[in-house]
C-alpha cells in the first residue's frame, strides 16, 4: 500500500507463532525499532505493532485499512470508518466502509472481530455447519485441533480469493503471507 498519509500500525505474519489478537490488544509496541518489520512480505519473522495502537484515542484515525499480502503484493483490501472508534471497536461489519466481498454487507456473519473464536482471530466468518460447511471471508488461524481446515502445526492467514464467502475446506481460499493495518 502506498503511504499517501497512511501509517502502518500493525502487521501479523503467517508462520510466526503467537496470539496475534493479543499482540494487538496488549500494551506496548512490538518490533517498532525494526525497519524490516514494515516490509509487506513475511521475510521478517516477527509481528509488528506501532505505539499508535495504544494511543488510539489520541491519534483518532479517520480510516482504518486492512491489507493482505502474498509475495509482497496486495491481494485484499478492506477499509473501516474510524470515527469515534477505539482500538477494538473498529473491526466490525457496522464500520465496514469498503470490501471486495459483494455478499458481506448483506450477510449476517456469525463472527466478525479481532478476538473471535478460540484459535481463530481477525475472523470474519459467515457460518458454521460442520467442518465441511464452515464458510467465511477472512481468518488468522493459530494451530488447533478443530476442523481439517484449521492448521495443525503453523500459523496462517486465510481469505476468500473471490468476491463472496467461501467454504474454508473446499472453496477458493488463499493463504496470505502477511496482514497489515494502516491508519489515516
Amino acid at each position: 500500500m502506498e503511504n499517501g498519509g497512511y501509517t502502518m500500525v500493525y502487521k501479523a505474519v503467517s508462520g510466526v507463532p503467537g496470539n496475534v489478537a493479543k499482540v494487538w490488544t496488549n500494551k506496548g509496541a512490538v518490533n517498532e525499532e525494526r525497519d524490516d518489520a514494515l516490509n509487506t512480505n513475511n521475510f521478517f519473522k516477527g509481528h509488528y505493532k506501532n505505539r499508535i495502537v495504544d494511543e488510539w484515542r489520541l491519534y483518532r484515525p479517520k480510516e482504518i485499512v486492512v491489507v493482505l499480502y502474498k509475495g509482497g503484493a496486495e491481494v485484499l483490501r478492506m477499509s473501516f470508518d474510524g470515527h469515534l472508534s477505539n482500538k477494538n471497536s473498529w473491526f466490525t461489519k457496522e464500520r465496514l466502509a469498503f470490501s471486495p466481498y459483494t455478499d458481506l454487507k448483506t450477510s449476517t456473519p456469525n463472527y466478525f472481530g479481532i478476538h473471535a473464536w478460540g484459535t481463530r482471530q481477525w475472523f470474519i466468518n459467515r457460518n458454521y455447519g460442520g467442518c465441511g460447511a464452515d464458510a467465511g471471508w477472512l481468518v488468522f488461524l493459530s494451530p488447533g485441533t478443530g476442523c481439517g481446515w484449521d492448521p495443525r502445526n503453523k500459523f496462517q492467514i486465510k481469505y476468500s480469493r473471490v468476491n463472496t464467502a467461501q467454504k474454508w475446506s473446499t472453496g477458493n481460499v488463499g493463504e496470505a503471507d502477511a496482514m497489515a493495518v494502516f491508519v489515516d
